[in-house]
């Protein structure tokens, strides 16, 4: 008898607050897919981007960032060769690969972590916005059972083991970062004037820069864009609470995960995002509740799940031990991603303390989640004008290496080269664009 409050509370965390393992590898999938495709964009622009001949050399991104990272855990940074940063991003890739198919899991996931965050680090000026989102997903990964469903890993395992919702400091974790990612955009959108007084979807729209062909389309429907503009904030802070509900939270999760995913989904086939979409949704497919596969997926759940069977056999004194330096890690890791989240929501320009700061700072915690809360005041194209040392301007016949960029604003090019504002196109066209250091290139935003 003295064991039932125990096992009562087990099943009141298994259903507030416990993850699926058929959505984990939903999660495991995408991020996967999402990692390898980066890798792929990025091997694009080798020279231009990652190699000490290119935009940036290692010094200059010590020097400039290094109010980011107490130490810059990268190992980009450790050779400035094309051939050297093509073969990480190789890796990087093959990881991406194995994560997606549940091979080694764990040391997929640790590898795919290590090297997204070592790229991006590498030249921090070629951010995208789905960066942070996909190196913290990565992060949290590592510390929850990603292979325990639908993965080579988990062939020959009982059933069972991909049923029970797991329940853990990382699966919270996990939880609270998705509530974070949108409800602080939502929160910072509700407190813009455009998005208040209806206008900030048509702005968005009205970006060249980012605007699809559907957003082309959709331009002209002033009452749909102020319904929509009026209806996200709403939608992201509201479903971030349901993330946590402490009442019917299996359909109410069911019901957010949904919401949200419609309107990443909407966003994505109207604006030029790059990968934010596949990154975003693979997030929200992890927090699907056990309640949604046995319920309306079940015919999913069951395959995804594999045959019935008994519960395998307790861990031994190694795997717990292991699992409590996880646990530790992981509380900690909560703590800093909470604090820094309520921090940057009341003040943009918030700064961890110095007493915790080196924390975020080695592990690239860094995050701002405002999704086009502030619309573009200005539409055209960014012109980068590279300068040589002794003052010509890098786009002369002559070329050669570019020592100063000035940006600026410039017209359309109409029917020349328009490259999409992602990571691989963020800041140069040089290696796209017949001008020798620069040319017209779309925002990265």
């Amino acid at each position: 008898m003295r064991r039932v409050p125990g096992r009562a509370l087990t099943a009141h965390l298994e259903r507030w607050i416990g993850l699926d393992p058929r959505s984990l590898a939903l999660l495991r999938i995408g991020l996967g897919l999402a990692v390898a495709a980066d890798a792929w964009i990025r091997s694009g622009d080798v020279v231009a981007h990652y190699a000490d001949a290119g935009i940036v050399s290692r010094r200059d991104v010590l020097d400039e960032f290094a109010f980011l990272h107490r130490w810059a855990v990268s190992l980009h940074l450790a050779g400035g060769s094309a051939p050297f940063e093509a073969v990480l991003l190789g890796f990087a890739g093959l990881a991406g690969l194995a994560l997606a198919l549940g091979y080694r899991t764990r040391v997929a996931v640790l590898a795919a972590w290590f090297l997204t965050s070592s790229v991006q680090l590498r030249n921090l000026y070629i951010g995208a916005g789905y960066d942070a989102l996909l190196r913290m997903l990565l992060l949290w990964g590592c510390f929850l059972p990603l292979g325990a469903a639908a993965s080579i890993d988990a062939l020959g395992r009982p059933g069972a083991e991909a049923r029970r919702p797991h329940v853990s400091v990382a699966g919270l974790g996990l939880i609270l970062q998705m509530a974070f990612v949108f409800g602080v955009a939502g929160y910072a959108k509700w407190l813009e004037p455009a998005w208040r007084s209806g206008t900030a979807v048509a702005d968005i729209f009205a970006d060249e820069m980012r605007a699809g062909r559907l957003a082309e389309l959709l331009g002209g429907q002033a009452s749909l864009l102020g319904a929509a503009t009026y209806a996200v904030p709403w939608v992201e802070m509201v479903g971030a609470i349901l993330f946590l509900s402490p009442v019917a939270n299996g359909r109410l999760r069911a019901v957010a995960v949904l919401a949200l995913a419609l309107s990443v989904a909407a966003f994505g086939a109207t604006l030029e995002v790059g990968l934010f979409p596949l990154v975003a949704l693979a997030g929200l497919a992890g927090l699907l509740p056990r309640w949604f596969w046995e319920g309306p997926a079940r015919r999913a759940g069951d395959a995804l799940a594999g045959r019935r069977s008994a519960s395998p056999a307790a861990d031994g004194e190694r795997r717990r031990v292991g699992r409590g330096l996880a646990g530790a890690l992981s509380s900690a890791l909560v703590a800093y991603v909470a604090f820094w989240n309520v921090g940057v929501a009341r003040d943009p320009s918030f700064r961890a303390p110095r007493a915790v700061a080196w924390f975020g700072e080695t592990l690239f915690l860094q995050q701002a989640w405002r999704m086009f809360a502030h619309p573009a005041s200005r539409t055209g194209w960014l012109v980068m004008e590279g300068h040589l040392r002794d003052g010509r301007s890098a786009c002369s016949p002559t070329g050669g290496v570019c020592r100063r960029w000035n940006w600026r604003f410039g017209p359309s090019p109409g029917s020349g080269p328009r490259f999409p504002p992602r990571t691989s196109r963020a800041i140069a066209g040089a290696s796209s664009s017949n001008e020798p250091c620069g040319g017209p290139v779309p925002s990265a935003g």
